[in-house]
């Protein structure tokens, strides 16, 4: 397992309520979630496996066909403490650009606000003239029976998008990221224990 405690550590820009920190492995960059303690008062839950949860839901992603974030599982000692991270490696540079699909829903219609609601996702996707329409709804559709199979609970609209190259000018669906909510992490025990029966 990586030990990415003397990692060259950089300003963290990357967004989300998880703990992470921005860090340099073998000249490439990682954004490096953390275990997160229970968040809520008398509940037994929180994102504590949430490395797991990373690593398992991109590599479900990979192993179907998505182009996906490499995950690395790896530990980092903070405070005399151990802990276990998940390293995802930075797809984008100087060159590649991701714009979350929060972004594009800005820049659309601006006669409307656009809402979270599925009929407006598909109205975005229909009506921007800077994505191929087609191939992006299957990829959406695609990614949105995975998350269902894994669990992810937490795929927005600022948890998927595209990638822009500046040199071509090409638009594609981006990698895979964000995927620390698989495996259904906020649900306590007893819940998950009543739906595996359910089926």
């Amino acid at each position: 397992m990586i030990d990415f405690t003397n990692a060259i550590e950089e300003f963290n820009n990357y967004k989300g309520s998880e703990k992470k920190k921005t860090l340099i492995y073998n000249n490439k960059k990682y954004l490096v979630k953390f275990p997160d303690p229970v968040r809520e008062k008398n509940k037994n839950i929180s994102y504590i496996n949430n490395a797991f949860s990373e690593y398992i839901g991109s590599n479900v992603f990979k192993i179907v066909g998505f182009k996906t974030q490499n995950t690395v599982l790896g530990k980092y000692n903070y405070n005399g403490k151990e802990k276990i991270v998940c390293a995802c490696e930075d797809f984008t540079d100087n060159n590649n650009i991701l714009y979350e699909f929060e972004n594009l829903v800005l820049s659309t219609n601006p006669d409307k606000k656009i809402e979270t609601e599925l009929n407006d996702i598909m109205e975005v996707i229909e009506e921007s003239k800077m994505i191929d329409t087609e191939s992006t709804k299957q990829k959406f559709w695609d990614m949105f029976v995975i998350d269902s199979l894994i669990g992810n609970t937490d795929r927005h609209n600022g948890k998927w998008g595209f990638l822009l190259n500046k040199n071509t000018g090409k638009v594609e669906f981006s990698p895979i990221y964000a995927c620390g909510s698989a495996l259904n992490p906020m649900i306590e025990m007893m819940k998950l224990k009543k739906l595996m029966k359910q089926n």
